[in-house]
């Protein structure tokens, strides 16, 4: 889940971060496994890249979501749940993660923050899951929408 920031915010609490929430959205969370390993530390830049963060269908008024928590989320690929979780198994929830990243650190206006992935993610699996060229990717929030991405290797 992404979660879209309203106003400017910096050393936030608890108590005010869901007041800096202009709503929320999918958001895929994708990282390039390859560009990973060609680094010595595996550090840089695999989330990074261009195409590696879309957003979308729409932005949820947190009138309507409230605090996000609550929500069915799966990701989708190629037809198969891959992943399927709920928001409320956030390890942390939307107002701990915006008073955490504003201590120090001005949110602007717009900034998105990416929640993270549930349990599942294919490099974890068992047998290891890659996404593939021109492979489906769905991310579906109760709520919310559906994003959905084609993958392309360049």
């Amino acid at each position: 889940m992404a979660v879209i920031i309203a106003k400017d915010g910096r050393h936030i609490t608890e108590d005010e971060a869901l007041d800096y929430v202009l709503g929320y959205t999918c958001g895929n969370d994708i990282s390039a496994r390859t560009a990973q390993f060609k680094t010595p530390s595996g550090a840089l830049p695999k989330a990074s890249l261009d195409g590696a963060a879309p957003l979308g269908p729409v932005i949820v008024s947190p009138v309507i979501l409230k605090d996000g928590q609550g929500l069915r989320i799966q990701g989708i690929y190629n037809g198969r749940v891959v992943e399927d979780s709920n928001t409320s198994e956030m390890i942390f929830d939307v107002a701990k993660t915006i008073a955490h990243l504003s201590q120090g650190t001005t949110l602007e206006k717009g900034t998105v923050i990416l929640t993270g992935t549930g349990p599942g993610i294919g490099f974890m699996r068992k047998p290891r899951i890659g996404l593939t060229h021109r492979a489906e990717m769905r991310v579906m929030i109760e709520n919310i929408g559906t994003l959905i991405n084609k993958v392309y290797h360049e």
